[in-house]
């Protein structure tokens, strides 16, 4: 259960949105501890979800033959190995059961990349498409939040195509720190405190960014002031002294690093709640 989030735009520049919630299968593990991208050689990278074991399974599987793909070539045949598992007479996953990703492909020699989705349904086959310009994707559990994707798509065109806007506002960073923006500003004035908890999703999010051939998940700190001169609220995305990526909130002391999916520690589950977004 996740929210995983694109949007390209201008040439070679797609920024992403990526949640870091895990729940098991009770729906009675909930923790924020899941750094969801992974890299796939020098060359590639997926923000995934869907089944975190399927997930794994492909990757343990196939190290070899993933590290061996050449980025001229990867679209094509890491669709082929995707199709082999989802028609497989041995399924990794239950008939109908989805894997989805968000994802890019350098080819350094040419200083540019190819961005995609990837709709996987265990026993039906898989779709790897290229992302369209100036079209929100959104996956995970989250996607259907209730006029999300529209208000996404409007206020992201709306964003790029103004012609009065300095073009230093329209710089990847920027419009990633934007479109995460975007995103939790919508859901948290949904007033709908239990909608991270049913959605599985969680109340903060990661952002980056590909330019032509540079990639960046970028750090960041919120804060947010309150009333009558108290100190503000500040929660940051970082890695800390022993270079681990880590989500604080400062104001309550609580940290929780993060794991990639393959490393998840559920034994001390920490659900993040800055700024009480969920109790309120």
């Amino acid at each position: 259960m996740t929210l995983i989030a694109a949007y390209s735009y201008e040439l070679y520049r797609t920024v992403f949105v990526s949640d870091f919630r895990t729940t098991d299968q009770s729906l009675t593990f909930r923790s924020d501890n899941a750094f969801k991208f992974v890299p796939i050689g020098s060359n590639a990278g997926l923000f995934l979800a869907g089944n975190v074991s399927g997930w794994n399974m492909i990757f343990e599987k196939e190290s070899l033959r993933l590290k061996g793909i050449k980025a001229e070539n990867f679209i094509e045949e890491f669709l082929n190995i995707l199709r082999e598992y989802a028609i497989s007479s041995t399924p990794i996953l239950d008939n109908g059961k989805r894997l989805s990703a968000l994802g890019f492909v350098i080819e350094t020699s040419k200083n540019t990349n190819k961005t995609f989705y990837i709709d996987y349904i265990q026993g039906n086959g898989a779709i790897l498409n290229e992302l369209e310009k100036n079209q929100v994707y959104l996956l995970g559990s989250g996607a259907d939040i209730e006029g999300l994707e529209k208000h996404l798509n409007t206020a992201l065109f709306n964003y790029i195509s103004d012609l009065k806007r300095p073009s230093r506002q329209k710089e990847p960073y920027i419009v990633a720190s934007t479109f995460e923006g975007f995103i939790s500003t919508y859901i948290e004035n949904l007033k709908d405190s239990s909608i991270y908890e049913r959605k599985g999703i969680s109340n903060v999010f990661s952002y980056g960014y590909i330019d032509q051939c540079f990639f960046e998940i970028c750090s960041y700190t919120e804060e947010k002031f309150k009333k009558h001169g108290k100190a503000p609220e500040r929660f940051s995305y970082t890695k800390n002294e022993d270079d681990d990526i880590v989500l604080m909130d400062e104001t309550k002391e609580v940290v929780s690093k993060l794991f990639s999916l393959d490393k998840i520690n559920l034994d001390k589950p920490i659900k993040m709640n800055p700024f009480n977004r969920e109790d309120s």
